[in-house]
Parts: structure tokens; sequence; C-alpha cells
């Protein structure tokens, strides 16, 4: 499974910056029966874990056990697909546990299993990291269409978010596809779609519009609307304090609608937030963020002043999306708003886009009581054209704060500035003890640019000692601290290696070579970028292969360092993808037990990473 290039804790709920609960679920037992889609051939599921398969068919002397074996996935399996003649059976997901380990499974006709496989050897990580999760599971396949095809010769899939795979059944190997076969399956799963969006006992409404607004089906459109209104109920969900009954083909048919249209959506789904069902309304407003001009909607702006404080976060958050700033200089009472979230999502739109007139707004933002308001009103402040008298003063200042949480970002603030002592404690961090993973980095930034005296033998002393920072934790209601040394990643390395490259250690760069080829996409970034740093054109051709790659966290990267080195490329096209948001119930298999959002709770995932990424930092 993916190992995350870092680990950053995500913000609780009320903060304005992306956050990420766990979604609570609950396991009934496992479907006893699967089916084939004639209906000759079931498999038998007995047990939970360690669970045994028998697969039966009906022939012409009666029915025939064709084999019996232990589940090649661990579990029982969520979903089982069977070939009409019974010959090959193929297993997804584990019981209680989706999207980790073992997810796809392939079975011969004997009863063998012929290839297994893990998310990460079939899916980007951007895919995977982008994946609903619950406490227990990482639901890729959730709103997924799969099935036989090439007359029951092959098995192929269309991801929630477009992805498009097929394997070989004699074999279980995943098939090459080019342009053309990709789009033969694309027909094929549209037609699927449109299926599964007919009233009928095998409908599925829900998957239907999902892969119709991947695929982009402008067809299904006018049934896509019709859906807007289905009154098929989810269940109840809770998540703080808003609640209500959900309705999941109403906003897979939004997000689809999302996706065919695009800005054009936003006037379907605008009926949609005129509701009192303050769950469907916290994702309705979601939805219309993704349109993009959510700012240019009345009735999102109307519901910015709803009295429910998740409601008016999310008008808010819709509105300032892709860090709109336009909205805020139009609504400045959020930057004095009494809840935090919105406080924060405001002056970050803001310092994203920092104007002479926004200055004073910056300067009140350092009183806020809220560390991450202030950290962004410092960001902006050093952004700001002409610059202010006093910068360096407040960047001192915030830098001699302990009570300051992002006092760090003051001090590297300073050292890019050429400030000598916070110079010294960015060569002093790389060489020994960092306070976190983001200064440990962004430290190497400031070294290879600056370079002051000692930076190279620290960086040395980083890449050689291959150790990554040290924090000092203290655990809740106990006197001790505790020290942990957390080990380096292969981003680290490439930081290290990139940084002395850039100061002229020109051998450093086949080993940040390699590291850019090797691994996975998030770490691999991190070195792609330091190639486009130290403009190597010995990586031209490689980078100009990396910026088709299907994993926007490589090609986009690799877009990067060729503009570095002044050559344009135009990135391989991506399909628009409205990301379902995380909703309150897991409705599990097989009577498994929806359960409310954990709110409260807040989880290590590796969408911090993209805020890294961004360097919006924490």
């Amino acid at each position: 499974m993916v190992r995350l290039a870092c680990a950053v804790g995500i913000v609780a709920w009320g903060l304005g910056c992306p956050c990420w609960f766990a979604r609570a679920d609950s396991w009934g037992p496992p479907t006893p029966e699967h089916r084939s889609a004639n209906g000759q051939a079931v498999l038998r599921v007995e047990g939970g874990f360690a669970a045994r398969l028998t697969l039966g068919a009906e022939t012409l002397a009666g029915p025939e056990e064709r084999w019996s074996i232990a589940s090649p996935l661990g579990e029982a399996p969520v979903a089982a697909y069977i070939a009409d003649d019974a010959r090959h059976v193929v297993l997804r997901d584990r019981w209680g546990q989706v999207g980790e380990g073992t997810v796809l499974a392939f079975v011969g006709p004997d009863g063998r299993a012929l290839r297994t496989y893990e998310l990460d050897e079939f899916l980007t990580q951007s895919e995977v990291l982008e994946a609903s999760r619950t406490i227990s599971s990482c639901w890729w396949s959730d709103g997924g269409l799969f099935f036989f095809r090439a007359q029951n010769t092959q098995f192929a899939f269309v991801t929630q978010r477009g992805t498009i795979r097929a394997f070989d059944l004699a074999t279980g190997n995943r098939l090459p596809l080019s342009d053309s076969d990709k789009e033969a399956i694309r027909q094929e799963a549209i037609a699927r779609a449109r299926d599964l969006m007919k009233p009928g006992k095998d409908s599925d409404p829900e998957t239907g519009a999902t892969i119709a607004g991947v695929l982009h089906d402008t067809e299904s459109r006018a049934r896509l609307e019709e859906l807007l209104r289905d009154p098929s109920v989810g269940g109840t969900c809770e998540g703080g304090d808003v609640s209500g009954t959900e309705y999941p083909v109403q906003l897979a048919a939004g997000r689809a609608l999302v996706n065919l249209l695009g800005p054009d959506a936003l006037p379907l789904l605008e009926p949609r937030l005129q509701t009192d069902n303050l769950w469907m309304l916290d994702q309705w407003l979601s939805v219309a963020g993704e349109t993009g001009v959510a700012h240019k909607g009345a009735v999102v702006e109307a519901l910015a002043k709803h009295k429910n404080r998740t409601i008016r976060w999310s008008a808010v958050r819709a509105m300032v999306r892709d860090d709109q700033a336009e909205p805020v200089r139009r609504h400045r009472e959020w930057l004095d708003d009494p809840e935090e979230g919105i406080r924060v999502a405001a002056i970050t739109a803001l310092a994203l886009d920092p104007r002479a007139e926004d200055e004073r707004y910056f300067r009140a933002g350092l009183q806020d009581r809220s560390d991450m308001v202030v950290l962004w009103a410092m960001r902006a402040l050093t952004e700001l054209e002409p610059e202010p008298a006093d910068l360096d003063g407040i960047l001192h200042r915030l830098a001699d704060d302990k009570g300051f949480a992002y006092r760090e970002d003051a001090v590297l603030a300073l050292a890019r500035r050429g400030d000598e002592p916070s110079l010294r404690r960015a060569v002093a961090w790389v060489g020994g003890k960092a306070p976190d993973l983001f200064s440990l980095w962004d430290a190497c930034d400031v070294l290879a640019e600056r370079r002051p005296p000692g930076a190279q033998e620290a960086l040395r002393s980083l890449a050689e000692r291959k150790a990554g920072y040290w924090a000092k934790v203290k655990a809740q209601g106990q006197e001790q601290e505790y020290e942990f040394q957390i080990s380096s990643t292969q981003a680290t390395l490439a930081i290290a290696y990139g940084a002395l490259a850039l100061m002229g250690e020109t051998e450093r760069l086949a080993e940040l070579r390699r590291l850019a080829a090797e691994g996975e996409a998030l770490d691999r970034s991190h070195a792609i970028e330091w190639l486009g740093k130290c403009k190597d054109r010995e990586s031209i051709s490689r980078l100009q292969e990396w910026a088709r790659d299907e994993d926007p966290i490589i090609s986009e990267e690799a877009v990067k360092a060729l503009k570095a080195m002044g050559l344009q490329v135009a990135p391989k096209p991506t399909a628009q993808v409205a990301i379902p948001p995380l909703t309150g119930e897991r409705p599990g298999p097989a009577g498994a037990i929806p359960m409310a959002i954990a709110t409260g709770v807040s989880v290590l995932l590796p969408a911090g990473v993209w805020l890294l990424r961004r360097r919006k930092r924490p």
C-alpha cells in the first residue's frame, strides 16, 4: 500500500484550512452469496475473516461444485464478479477493510488464484490519496463500474474518477490500453451507465450518474437533471451541527452535471440550495463550489449569512474555492467573523492575491487570536508591493514569540531576506534538529538560495545520515517530553541532493535523476522539482515524458520543471472531476450498520500532502 511521503496533522473541525474527518463505519456479516449475471453460477461465502469460498454452477445434470478454496483476499470479498460460464471469478475488496491490502483477486477455472493486486499496482497515487476514507477503509471502488467484456475474456472497470483499467481473465494480468482501447471501454461503460439510470429492478442510478459524469456523457444530461429530484433516501446523517436525510442519487447527479457543464451547472444546483435539510444543504454547497463560480451565485452568497455556523462556513469556502480573493473584498466582514474557520478561509484567499489596498486587513490579522490567521497575514505582508517599511520588525517579533505556533515560518522568512541569525538557525535545522518536516524542507530551499556559511556541510549531513527531523511531543497529562527521530523519506533525500547540486555539487544530479524516476509519485515529484531548479538539461527528454504521465502529481511537476528551463510544454489534458465530499454514512455491504460521522476526530491523511505540494504550510 501507499506509504505517505510525510505525515501531516490535519486541523480539526472549525479551522479554515482543508479538513478531513474519519467516518465511523460498522460491518454486518459478509454477503453469503454472489451470483453471475445469468444466475447460473453462485459463489458461496463462509465466514468473514479467513473466509472460505465455494463456486457452484447449474449444469444439464444439475448443480455442480466447481471448486472450494480459502479466500485469496484473506477475508470474505465485498463484491465478486462471476463469468456466466463460471470459468472465471474476480474478487474485489476485503470485508471489513476496503482498499487495504489485497483489493483484487483473479481466480481461474480450477480455483487457483492467478493474480492478486494492491491498490498502488493499478491506480495512481493521486487517485488513492483522493479516495474517501472511513476509519476502516479507503473507498476507492465507490461509484465504480466493474464488468466483463470481450466475450468474457477481459475484466474492466471505470472508477469514480474516470480511470479505466482492463485485465486478461486467462492470466489476471493488467492489459496495456491504447487510446482506441480506452475509447471502446468508455463507450461500453457509458451504455451500461445509461441502463443503470433507467428505472427497473437492476437500476443503480447513483453509479450510473457517477459514471456518466466522469466519462462526460453529454447525451445523459436530461436524465441527470431528472435525477436531481430523485426521491431515493440514503439514510439519516449527522455531523457537527448539521443533520438530515441524505439523497445520494441527487448528489451523484449534481456532481455529474458539474463534470459535464462546469460553471453552467450552477443555475441547475441553486434550487437544491433552497432547502431546510441542513445535511443536504452542506453537501450541495460543496458541489456548488466545484463549479468554480459559486462566488457569482446570489443563493450561495446569501447562505454565507446563514445562522448555522457550518452552513455559513461551507458557503464561504465554496465562494473562495481556488483562492478566489474577489468575494473576500466584497465581504470584508468575513475577516472579523466569530468563527475561526471563516476568518482563516478569508485571509488565506486574500493572502494568495495580496494588494496594497489590503495591507490594513493583513495588519489587523496579525492581532487575531488564531495563529493560522496570523500566519497567513504574515505571509501576505511578505508578498506586498511596495514592501511594508516595518516588515523586518514584524517578522522578528513573530519569530521570537514562543506562543506563536508557526514562528518557524517567520524565521525562514527572515532567512530568505538574508537575516544572518535566522540563516544560522536554518543551517542548524538542516544539520541537526529541525522542529518539523516542513521547516526542514523549507530550510533546504533557503540554504540553496542564500548559501550561508556551513550550508553545504549541513546538507551533506542530511543526505548522508538519511535522517529527517526530530520533534518533542508532550503527551496530554504527562510531565515528561518524548523525543522522536523520524527516518528521512526519499523526498527529503531528493531535496538535500537537489540543494547540493544547485550549490555546485553537480555529481548529485545523477542520484537526483534516479530518485525522480523511482518510487511513489509524491516522493518523485520533489526530485523532479529540483531537476527543474537545477536546470538539468540531461533530464529534458525524461521530463517531457513525465509531463504526459497519468498521475497529475508527476505531470504537473514535470511541466513546471520544463518551464523553469524556459521550455513550454502543454500538460496532458485531464478531465474535470468533481471529488465527492466525505458523507456522514457508510452504507456497508450486506447489512452493515450506517454510522454518523465521527466529528472531532482528525486523522493523518494524505490530503495534508496536497497542502505541502502547494506550500500551504501547515
